[in-house]
């Protein structure tokens, strides 16, 4: 099925009406990507450029499982193209793996990360997740000090979110495993800011650090700040001039869209030679299973949560006026002033860098805040 997957992927991108030039970031993700083969990573990023061109110096990720990495599939990717990588190792404590289904231990990606950087990759991320099942304070910092040891470039480390449906919910539901409770989950973020500062890495988005600026995350600044940017694939999602679709979830029906909408219009050297009017147009919405509408004020609202994530630069005074013509100390005065009385939130800088952040009480309580521009 892989092959066919690719084949409508290709299609979908070749065949995409939109004109937004060359790509600053690209990010191979969903799923596990790493199953592909480097040959196959590169049909992707030769499609994406041959469509929309790939500037000079792109940031290119993909994300890797280091329970499905081979023997040399470092250096095979960097030879395609690949620049950067996301690595889901979730945790250095194998019981912790093994409540969560992983297919790695601790030393496999402690071993795949050295793999990576044998492999001359100088911006490798890890994600880890705080608050897993049986975790307490002593088995985090664990993970902690396997970071400080292998000095990755970035983290990403998020809170656990429980998914309806995934076996580790129905565990937590029939109470063979249990949760930390609240106040140890929180504390579980506190010492990670607290550990990752004092070892060198900067705090710049509330689930984000990295050893200094130019290894952040460019692709994901693109949503932090509400940018525009497009989404292909199965799942994917896409933003463009307020517009924000999903598509279909489900590999074999976009599979089959795609391809009967490529036989209907006979447009089977479409992934060989294409110019601009052909494009899937309107027929591209039957791969879309959800598409909306955004109003001014529903992109206000994103820009303001989106934008404060990011605990460094939060949403800039001047960039909100540029983009709505309003000022968001008048749009959002209610709210502004309520987080500032709570500790929240707060104004730094002067005219025209000033900009609204977190405080580190509103990083801790960071849901909250968002909440007021939802």
């Amino acid at each position: 099925m892989l092959p066919d997957y690719l084949e409508a992927l290709q299609t979908e991108i070749m065949s995409a009406s939109f004109n937004v030039g060359e790509a600053e970031t690209v990010y191979i993700g969903g799923g596990t990507p790493s199953l592909m083969s480097s040959e196959q990573v590169d049909v992707i990023l030769q499609t994406v450029q041959k469509r929309f061109g790939i500037a000079d110096g792109a940031e290119i990720t993909m994300e890797v499982n280091p329970g499905t990495v081979k023997d040399g599939y470092y250096a095979q990717l960097k030879a395609v193209g690949v620049n950067r990588l996301s690595m889901g190792v979730q945790s250095f404590v194998d019981e912790e793996l093994r409540v969560i289904g992983r297919i790695h231990n601790a030393e496999e990606a402690k071993l795949s990360f050295l793999s990576a950087r044998e492999a001359e990759f100088e911006n490798i991320s890890l994600d880890l997740i705080f608050g897993l099942p049986g975790q307490t304070m002593t088995s985090w910092r664990k993970s902690l000090k396997a970071i400080e040891a292998l000095k990755p470039d970035h983290l990403s480390i998020y809170s656990l979110i429980l998914e309806p449906g995934t076996p580790l919910t129905k565990q937590i539901e029939k109470g063979k495993v249990q949760l930390p409770d609240d106040d140890l989950v929180a504390d579980m973020f506190e010492e990670t800011m607290d550990y990752l500062g004092r070892i060198g890495y900067e705090h710049y988005e509330i689930s984000s650090w990295a050893i200094d600026e130019s290894r952040e995350s460019r692709h994901n600044k693109v949503y932090w700040k509400a940018k525009d940017y497009l989404g292909f694939g199965v799942g994917a999602v896409g933003c463009v001039g307020g517009t924000r679709w999903h598509n279909t979830a489900q590999v074999e029906e976009y599979i089959l869209k795609i391809t009967s909408i490529a036989r209907r219009r006979g447009e089977k050297q479409l992934l060989k030679e294409i110019n601009d009017s052909e494009t899937l147009g309107n027929d591209r919405l039957s791969i879309v299973t959800e598409e909306e509408f955004l109003s001014m004020r529903e992109q206000m609202n994103e820009m303001m949560f989106l934008g404060l994530r990011m605990i460094r630069e939060g949403v800039s005074k001047f960039d909100f006026r540029r983009r709505f013509g309003l000022e968001m100390a008048n749009v959002y005065e209610e709210e502004i002033q309520k987080l500032i009385n709570l500790g929240l939130v707060e104004w730094r800088g002067e005219n025209p860098t000033r900009r609204l952040v977190l405080t580190r009480r509103g990083c801790m309580l960071g849901n909250q805040v968002f909440m007021e521009f939802v």
